[in-house]
């Protein structure tokens, strides 16, 4: 968008035309009272009540708790992240207490639509230390207001698209909530050699293994990101795994594969202990490492009790590792009978396939808004 056109590539056809007005430019110090936040009063604050307090966050929209007498700030207002994270705004329909570093904007533009403008601003503060948001400085920044029914038409928009997204976390959320009671419930517990809950047909105890008595304990190879291709093609079919939790780990696509069929951890970094089930042929990078079975034990279901017990393993001394010898010597209970395996495993695929089909659904939705937001504002 350019400053003289001043006007979004797309509007609603009611304000849209020759005789459309034009979107006025304005700082934000012009046309709002910026505000910092304040220290929060421990001896008044709840866990639930009538005024939220508003911590500088992006979890569970920054409230830390309630106030029931008091609040700093009427709304409607917007508030804006001032440290850390700098500059994600957020409109607030509800009266509030904002706390140290967020801050707060009170004006007589739509809330959501200034919450949306703002969050394009893109906002970075350069700092050799935590980047911090003063009030002087994001009053400095210029926005794009059109008419107010425009700002409203406008927030109303991108009000029902985050609710939509909303739903859709919820719904993700509550589906990888389910996957982990179901592997609860189908393994058994702590000491114990039985599941609570079976499929019919299956009675017998499970047994206790070392993973080296299951697999065959190996690891990728290095491979240079100037041979991957980003798209799967013709020549570059094998999936590349690496240790990045994005994606399942899915780094691109190569010419040649190493292993079929295996389950591999993540060895070094943040996500060291992390298993997956790969499923037929694949390249390995070497922050991975690889379990081998010609016996059938490389599967969803073993993969994803190793997947809860390999974390505990994880040295945290410096860089995070979970080396090769120490994989092996981890104790799993599994099923005795492969037919068990079989089922169990079938579940906890058709479950990811889900949740993986439902995060689509959520990614489609997020990038939707983002283009919308990219053509309509300025």
């Amino acid at each position: 968008m350019t400053e003289e056109r001043k006007a979004p590539a797309i509007r609603f056809k009611e304000f849209s035309g020759q005789n459309a007005e034009a979107w006025e430019q304005r700082k934000l110090e012009e046309c709002s009272e910026i505000s910092a936040g304040g220290d929060i009063d421990k001896s008044k604050l709840l866990n639930n009540g009538k005024y939220p307090v508003v911590a500088n966050a992006l979890t569970n929209d920054g409230i830390i708790g309630y106030y029931n007498d008091s609040f700093r700030i009427e709304a409607p207002a917007v508030t804006v992240t001032g440290r850390g994270n700098v500059g994600v705004a957020k409109a607030r329909n509800e009266n509030f207490t904002p706390v140290v570093r967020l801050l707060s904007l009170k004006s007589d533009y739509d809330v959501v639509f200034l919450e949306n403008a703002i969050n394009t601003q893109n906002i970075v503060i350069e700092s050799t230390g935590v980047p911090q948001l003063t009030v002087p400085q994001l009053g400095n920044y210029k926005i794009f207001f059109p008419s107010p029914p425009e700002q409203r038409a406008i927030g109303s928009l991108f009000q029902d698209l985050d609710k939509l997204i909303t739903l859709q976390q919820r719904k993700l959320e509550v589906l990888k909530e389910q996957k982990k009671t179901y592997l609860k419930l189908l393994s058994p517990a702590k000491g114990q050699k039985k599941p609570v809950l079976r499929f019919a047909g299956f009675e017998d105890e499970w047994k206790e293994v070392k993973v080296s008595d299951i697999f065959r304990v190996t690891r990728g190879q290095v491979l240079a990101t100037t041979e991957i291709s980003e798209e799967k093609t013709d020549t570059h079919k094998y999936p590349v795994y690496s240790s990045q939790t994005k994606n399942e780990g899915l780094l691109g696509y190569y010419d040649k594969y190493l292993f079929e069929t295996a389950v591999t951890w993540t060895t070094d970094g943040a996500n060291a202990g992390t298993v997956n089930y790969r499923e037929g042929k694949f390249y390995s990078t070497n922050v991975n490492g690889v379990l081998l079975s010609d016996e059938g034990f490389a599967n969803k279901v073993i993969a994803e009790i190793l997947n809860n017990e390999a974390w505990k393993y994880v040295s945290k001394v410096g860089n995070p590792k979970l080396m090769n010898n120490v994989m092996s010597e981890i104790s799993l209970v599994i099923p005795n009978d492969f037919r068990e395996i079989s089922i169990l495993s079938s579940l906890f695929q058709d479950l990811d396939k889900f949740i993986a089909l439902q995060q689509r659904r959520l990614d489609k939705l997020q990038n939707m808004k983002k283009a919308l937001l990219e053509q309509m504002m300025m």
